[in-house]
Parts: structure tokens; C-alpha cells; sequence
């Protein structure tokens, strides 16, 4: 989908012309995956291109086990593709399920069987984000499934019907990068228009640093719980640990677009010079000058099956004396930049003949 134009991070579906995985899988419980395409006789192919087994543990005696294979079997006869996809998730590859995971199953069996026809087409979308002979998983579909985890139902409905990666993901991946807390007021300020989102305490819990919270609660202006889903205090400690480790985000983020948001959501700009921080490190601190940014965005681009380089531009940096470093990667010949190592993130710029011609700031 990205590779013919109609992929991008900016508004869920089209690419703005001027603007805009691996590891080794965990092993768990054998697949409900696999019990459910027993009980279809599909996904076969689907299978053959995620290398090496992904369940290799024997059925326990576990109540929740079985109902979740139950509940799979059941969307496999609706809708084999998804089951597949879902088997796949590392939500259901190593820790042990609990009812939360019961729920968002149910959930999910609920949202194919009301309107199968809309939640096809948004399925469609999701899986059409990255290279399916590259990636471990479908990372759109993790995030619609973290959404039912959390208990935001009716949010994931509302995607579910009228489909953007966009609002996926400003829905499921909120960051620190997008929303911060004012002092001394204790005000929420959104910091960019990446996400129009309403500051919901869900959208809060997964972007704010415990220190804005404190803020916040005691000058009395943080919004309570919504209706039916976890505690804001939860829902933030969910992200934490979804976040945490490094090697897991880079096998999350497995796309051009998905590389992007999160590039944007998440990593703020910081000024220094040169090359101070790993990739583990930023990822971690959440700040990056534009040569530590890009260097995340060129790993990310390359282990997701895409050429990627840094691009230098002399004489544009904030004092019009620095280089700049951006990154520019290829897909099926055609050229893309991405530019988000500044105050004023860019995104994806694209697709491009080449740089000759483009926006002043490539010329310098």
C-alpha cells in the first residue's frame, strides 16, 4: 500500500507531496491461531511466510485458554485473515491471559460480526501497512487490539467503521512528544497537531510523565476515567511496560508510516551536536537532536526491508550555520524523505524523482 503512493502518517491514508523485525518470537501456549485454522482449514499460506515456528509449548489445563481458542475458532469462520494476523501478536506469544484478554476477544468477535463489511475494509488497511514478508507481525492491528485491551470500546468501534492509521494510532500511541502540562497553572497544552484528540485521561496516561500528573491532580484539572475502561494510573503503567524495552519497539515499528508517527509522537527535539545518544537511548529518553533521530529512523527503515540513508544539508540548522541531517529511503524506485530531527517535525515528503527541485531546504 505505501509502495503505490496511498500509505502515509499524516491523515491516515494519502501521502502529502510537501508534507506530510524481528528478534525471536517468544514462545507461549500452542496458538489458538492453530486451533482455529484446524477448525477452517485456512491460513495455510499465511503461516508459510512467518519463518520458524511461534507456539511451542503443549495446550495446559487453562480455562482462559481454551475459551480464548474458542472465541478465535469463531472469528476464523468469519474472517480466517484476521484470525491469522491475531495469532501472530505478541499479546498472545509468551505471558500468561488474563480476563482482560477474554474481553478484548469477545470485543473483537462483536466488532466483525455488526458491520463485517466496514471492519473488512479497515482490516484491509491495517494489513496493508509494511511488507508482509518482512515484518513478525501486523503492528496496526496490535494497536486496535491494545484499544480493546484498555477497554476503549467505543473508540475501536468508531475506527473500526470509519478507518484511518492516523487516528489508529494518535488513539493507541499517544506520547510525551504531544501533550505536556503547563506550569505553574497545571493546564494541558497539546504540543503539535499531529493528534486532535480530546485530552481523555487515556490519552493522558499514555503520554504524560509522572511529574505532569502530580501537576495536574493537585491543581484539580485532570479528567476522570472514562466510562468502562481501566483507571488512568493502569492504563499509564500498560505503557510504560509496552515501551520499555528496545528491541521490541523496533520490531513494532516495521513501516515507513509506523516509523514515522512514532518518530513524531514520541521523540521530542533536543539541541546538542553530534552523535550522543544509541538508538536504545533515545528510544528510552525520548529526546534526539536531528543526527540521533535520523540514525533510529535509518535502522528502523533498513530492518523493516527499505534503503535508507542520512542526507546532510549544510547551512540549515536553527542558526543557519549547522548541518541539518535528515533521511531519505527508497521503495520500488521512487524516493522519500523523512525530516522529523527538529522542533517543527516535517514527516514524510513524498514520492520524490529525486532531491533536485524539491523545497528550498534540500538545496542548500
Amino acid at each position: 500500500m505505501w509502495a503505490n503512493g496511498q500509505r502515509g502518517a499524516n491523515d491516515g491514508g494519502t501521502i502529502r507531496p510537501v508534507t506530510t523485525g524481528h528478534g525471536i518470537v517468544k514462545t507461549g501456549w500452542i496458538s489458538i491461531l492453530t486451533l482455529a485454522l484446524a477448525l477452517t482449514g485456512a491460513g495455510c499460506a499465511e503461516r508459510a511466510r512467518t519463518p520458524g515456528p511461534l507456539w511451542e509449548r503443549a495446550l495446559p489445563t487453562d480455562p482462559l485458554v481454551e475459551k480464548a481458542a474458542a472465541i478465535v475458532a469463531t472469528i476464523a469462520g468469519i474472517h480466517s485473515q484476521l484470525a491469522a494476523e491475531l495469532g501472530r501478536l505478541p499479546e498472545f506469544g509468551g505471558q500468561a491471559l488474563t480476563a482482560r484478554h477474554i474481553a478484548a476477544l469477545e470485543a473483537l468477535l462483536q466488532l466483525c460480526r455488526g458491520e463485517p463489511a466496514r471492519f473488512d475494509q479497515a482490516f484491509k488497511q491495517m494489513r496493508s501497512v509494511g511488507r508482509a514478508d518482512q515484518r513478525r507481525y501486523c503492528t496496526p492491528l496490535q494497536a486496535f487490539f491494545w484499544l480493546l485491551l484498555d477497554g476503549q470500546h467505543g473508540q475501536a468501534q468508531a475506527i473500526g467503521t470509519a478507518y484511518s492509521l492516523n487516528g489508529l494510532l494518535c488513539a493507541a500511541w499517544p506520547g510525551p512528544a504531544l501533550v505536556s502540562a503547563t506550569w505553574p497553572q497545571g493546564r494541558i497544552q497539546l504540543r503539535t497537531g499531529l493528534c486532535r484528540a480530546r485530552p481523555t485521561a487515556y490519552f493522558l496516561a499514555n503520554s504524560l510523565e509522572p511529574a505532569d500528573v502530580l501537576l495536574l491532580e493537585q491543581a484539580g484539572h485532570l479528567p476522570g476515567p472514562d466510562t468502562g475502561h481501566l483507571a488512568w494510573t493502569a492504563v499509564g503503567a500498560a505503557r510504560r511496560e509496552r515501551w520499555s524495552d528496545f528491541e521490541t519497539v523496533a520490531e513494532r515499528l516495521n513501516a515507513p508510516e509506523l516509523i514515522d508517527h512514532f518518530l513524531r509522537s514520541q521523540i521530542r527535539y533536543d539541541y546538542y551536536l553530534g552523535r550522543r545518544k544509541t538508538k536504545a537511548e533515545v528510544v528510552a529518553a525520548g529526546r534526539a537532536n536531528c543526527t540521533d533521530n535520523a540514525e533510529l529512523a535509518v535502522y528502523l527503515l533498513r530492518r523493516s526491508g527499505y534503503e535508507a540513508e542520512i542526507v546532510t544539508i549544510a547551512g540549515a540548522g536553527p542558526n543557519g550555520d549547522q548541518a541539518h541531517q535528515l533521511v531519505k529511503f527508497s521503495d520500488r524506485g521512487r524516493i522519500f524523505i523523512m525530516d522529523n530531527g527538529r522542533t517543527d517535525p516535517v514527516g514524510i515528503v513524498g514520492p520524490l524523482n529525486s532531491l533536485e527541485g524539491t523545497t528550498f531546504w534540500l538545496n542548500n
